[in-house]
């Protein structure tokens, strides 16, 4: 069963903004303070993972392998 949750509902402009904003970041087509600030995030992101994998015996206990 799909729970309901408290999030609401988007608007068309927000919609629109969000989908403009991914298909910068997806193409490239943004400056270069905020590749900067990604590139930081992906950073962090890998990091945290090899550091879960490798507390966890090298298995991802969330996806049972």
């Amino acid at each position: 069963m799909i729970r309901s949750t408290n999030i609401p509902k988007m608007t068309k402009i927000e919609i629109e903004k969000f989908r403009s904003h991914m298909r910068d970041v997806m193409t490239g087509n943004v400056s270069e303070k905020e590749a900067e600030r990604i590139a930081k995030n992906q950073k962090s992101i890998e990091t945290t993972y090899k550091e879960f994998i490798k507390a966890n015996g090298g298995k991802n206990p969330i996806l049972g392998f």
